[in-house]
């Protein structure tokens, strides 16, 4: 009896690490996420450049307001190829290449409607330099949601990661 209890629970377990339940193209999590620091997420996703540099992006907060949904996120790099910064690229910066017609990061809720960033801040529009052992953040500005819209997800073509469903309350 008690084996079995163990092996219940080591499945459990097996399951979390594995990052199985996640949604879409990417990993959900609904605590703490990677990147080796405390700061609580909505849903993350970790990535790994050409030359073995890994990079974690968190959803940190989501904020409604009248006129727009803010996106809080933090990006926190872990290096492994020896270089001392990973260079974290803006959404207009990937959009001027060969994918110009598109933006690689959006919303879409639970309809298939996509929202398109119109604004942001920090990271998330600036070009930043990440330290392995400090973390940057920045805010997307998305368009208001539709009227009856439950759920969103978090899109970036550029990593083909989806993160959620992340409910949608009160719209």
């Amino acid at each position: 009896m008690k084996q079995g209890k163990l092996a219940i629970l080591l499945g459990i377990l097996l399951f979390v690490i594995a990052g199985c339940g996640g949604g879409g193209g990417g990993s959900s999590s609904g605590g703490n996420g990677g990147g080796g620091d405390n700061t609580p997420s909505i849903a993350s996703y970790t990535v790994t450049n050409t030359i073995g540099d890994t990079i974690t992006m968190k959803i940190t907060k989501i904020e409604f307001t009248t006129q727009a949904v803010k996106v809080y996120c933090q990006w926190t790099a872990v290096n492994h190829s020896g270089y001392p910064k990973i260079v974290k690229v803006t959404d207009q910066e990937k959009m001027s290449g060969v994918n110009s017609a598109r933006t690689c990061v959006y919303l879409k809720d639970n309809r298939g409607k996509t929202y398109s960033h119109f604004n942001g801040d920090g990271a998330a529009y600036a070009h930043e330099t990440v330290l392995s052992t400090t973390p940057v953040t920045g805010t997307y500005y998305f368009p208001k949601l539709d009227s009856g819209v439950t759920s969103i997800y978090f899109c970036d073509d550029d990593w083909d990661k989806q993160l959620g469903p992340i409910s949608v309350s009160g719209n």
